[in-house]
C-alpha cells in the first residue's frame, strides 16, 4: 500500500511541528536550563531530526526536488538508537545521586556508532537486514523507558508528570514493536492491520507530546523542579555515612588541596549532590564543613601535651589551612578567641 505513505508523511509533519514548538518554548522559557531541560531539548532536537528525515523520505516530490537519496530512513535509525539513551539520562537527572561519568554516557552511544559504521562499510548488508534493526530500535526504547521508571523516586509534581509521559511513550513504542513483529517478521497480521497499529501508535505519541507540552505551559515552574536536586532518604543516609567515615577515619580535611569536587569524588557522588546535602542537611557550605573539622583538629592538637612545643602556625598548616587570615577567622568564630588565647586558657586550666 505505497499509496498510503502520505499518512506517514502527515504524521511526521505533525510531530515535526509540535516538537519544534515545544523546543522553541523550552529555549525561550528557560534561558539557564537545568540538566533535565537540557536533556529534553536534546531529546526533542533528535526527534525533530528523525521526523524531518521521515517527512522527506515519505514525501517523494520533496525528496526529488531536494535531490536526496531514498534511503533516509537508514540514517534515521542512527538517531533513533541515540534517542532512547538520551531519554533515560534526561529523566535520570531528576533525583539520582549516582549520576554516571561522561565515559559511561558514551558507552550508551555504541549501538548507534556501530550502525553508522555499518552504513559506511557494509551498506547493502545493513539495508538488507534493516527490519531486524527496527526491532532493535523499538526494543531498546522500551527497555530504556522502563529503566527510566526505576531511576525516578519521590512524589513531586515533576516526577508524576514524567511517569505519565513515560507511560504514553512506552505504549507508543510497544504498538510499533507489535506492528513490526506481527507484520514484517511473523506475518500474523495483514498490511491494513499493520497500518492501523501504526496510526494508533502515532496518535498515542502526538497525544502524549501534546499533554506534556500543555502541562509545561500550564505550570512553567514544573520543570524548574529539575533545578533542585532531590535526594532520596537512602541517598542522604549513604552520603552521611560515607562523609562521617571520611572525616573520622581518613581525616580528608587535613588535605590542604581538598575541594568540593575531590571530596565528592571520594564519596562517589556528583558534586552538586554533596553541595545540596551540606547546605540542606547540615546547614553549612563546603568551606564551613572543612574549616569546622580543621578547627576541631587544631583544638585537639593544642590540648595534646605532646604538641605543646609546636607553634600555632605549624598547627595551622598541619590541619590543612593555607591562609592565616582564614584560619584565625574560623578559629575565633568557633571558640570566640584567638588560637593563642585558647592555648593560654588550656594551660591555665591544666
Amino acid at each position: 500500500m505505497l499509496e498510503l505513505l502520505w499518512i506517514k508523511s502527515l504524521f511526521d509533519f505533525a510531530a515535526l511541528l509540535l516538537g519544534g514548538l515545544f523546543l522553541l518554548y523550552l529555549k525561550t522559557r528557560y534561558p539557564q536550563p537545568s540538566l533535565l531541560v537540557k536533556g529534553l531539548m536534546i531529546l526533542l532536537g533528535c526527534k525533530i531530526m528523525i521526523d524531518l528525515l521521515g517527512f522527506v523520505q515519505y514525501t517523494s516530490w520533496l525528496r526529488v526536488l531536494i535531490g536526496l537519496p531514498g534511503n533516509l530512513a537508514n540514517w534515521a535509525v542512527v538517531l533513533q538508537l541515540l534517542y532512547a539513551p538520551i531519554l533515560y539520562y534526561s529523566f535520570r537527572t531528576t533525583n539520582k545521586a549516582n549520576l554516571p561519568s561522561k565515559t559511561q554516557y558514551l558507552w550508551h552511544g555504541l549501538p548507534a556508532l556501530l550502525y553508522l559504521l555499518g552504513l559506511f562499510l557494509y551498506t547493502s548488508g545493513v539495508e538488507s537486514n534493516n527490519r531486524y534493526f527496527l526491532l532493535l530500535v523499538e526494543g531498546q526504547f522500551i527497555v530504556y523507558a522502563l529503566l527510566s521508571f526505576t531511576v525516578m523516586e519521590g512524589d513531586t509534581g515533576l516526577v508524576k508528570l514524567l511517569r505519565k509521559v513515560l507511560g504514553g511513550l512506552v505504549v507508543w513504542r510497544a504498538l510499533r514493536l507489535i506492528e513490526y513483529l506481527a507484520w514484517l517478521h511473523l506475518q500474523w497480521i495483514e498490511e491494513p492491520t499493520a497500518w492501523g497499529l501504526y496510526i494508533l501508535s502515532e496518535f498515542v505519541f502526538l497525544g502524549t507530546l501534546s499533554y506534556w507540552f500543555f502541562k509545561v505551559i500550564q505550570q512553567p515552574r514544573l520543570l524548574q523542579e529539575g533545578n533542585q536536586w532531590i535526594l532520596s532518604a537512602s541517598s542522604k543516609q549513604r552520603i552521611k555515612k560515607r562523609l562521617q567515615n571520611l572525616a573520622s577515619k581518613d581525616k580528608v580535611y587535613l588535605d590542604p588541596l581538598l575541594s568540593l569536587n575531590r571530596l565528592a569524588k571520594a564519596l562517589q557522588v556528583p558534586s552538586h549532590y554533596l553541595s545540596q546535602y551540606l547546605n540542606r542537611e547540615l546547614k553549612m557550605t563546603f568551606n564551613e564543613w572543612v574549616n569546622s573539622h580543621r578547627i576541631e583538629e587544631c583544638k585537639r592538637l593544642i590540648r595534646d601535651p605532646d604538641q605543646s612545643d609546636r607553634t600555632i602556625q605549624s598547627l595551622m598548616y598541619a590541619v590543612g589551612f593555607n591562609s592565616k587570615s582564614t584560619f584565625h577567622t574560623a578559629f575565633k568564630k568557633s571558640t570566640g578567641m584567638t588560637p593563642t588565647q585558647y592555648r593560654k586558657t588550656r594551660s591555665l586550666a591544666e
